[in-house]
């Protein structure tokens, strides 16, 4: 994410010719967030409906390995192309798959957590945004020694790590025991029940 965040503008203008009054005009840098505008929610209801047709922590696991698989994939695609549109539209999906699984994250973190999921989402975000850190002062060390391409290509592997730690992890049996939350809610009618399990 930080990646497309913070270098995504300097990519288009330096090394696919786009015109610094096209992308002030707002079109063609809005469109990876319009993308991921669409894809967050979508994301989420897929989540929804995979999680009620199995354990509640496959639908998480499958959505994120998924989304970053996908995205993984097309941001190396895009500093592949030679074409500026496949460019700009394989970024455009890239960021829209990484949006398709960013809230899968925050779900996991209360499945797995229960009543440390607070404690669990600080630590995440913490993490996640020291990585942020590091690629930020990474990206601008690998285009110099190396160019955009094994720039790219390092957020792209990232990618596709995070899916495939997903599918490990998920294989412990302690993710695959997903107990039922502390409470639930029952709507019957007019009537609410709160039951604890």
């Amino acid at each position: 994410m930080f990646i497309f965040v913070f270098w995504l503008y300097n990519y288009l203008v330096d090394v696919r010719g786009f015109s610094i009054s096209i992308l002030k005009g707002g079109l063609i840098h809005s469109l990876p967030c319009l993308t991921a505008v669409a894809f967050a929610p979508l994301g989420g209801r897929v989540r929804d409906l995979l999680s009620t047709r199995s354990t509640r922590l496959s639908g998480v696991r499958w959505v994120i390995m998924f989304g970053y698989r996908v995205s993984g994939i097309l941001l190396f695609a895009a500093a592949q192309s030679s074409s500026r549109m496949i460019t700009a539209l394989a970024l455009c999906v890239s960021v829209g798959s990484l949006y398709f699984a960013k809230s899968a994250f925050w779900t996991a973190a209360v499945y797995i957590a229960g009543e440390h999921a607070g404690t669990v989402s600080d630590v995440m975000n913490t993490a996640g945004v020291l990585g942020g850190i590091a690629s930020t002062l990474l990206v601008p060390i690998l285009v110099q020694h190396f160019g955009w391409l094994t720039a790219l290509s390092s957020g792209a592997v990232m990618a596709v790590l995070c899916a495939v730690l997903w599918w490990i992890l998920g294989s412990d049996a302690t993710v695959q025991s997903n107990p039922e939350p502390a409470s639930s809610i029952r709507h019957d009618g007019a009537h609410m029940e709160i039951r604890r399990g």
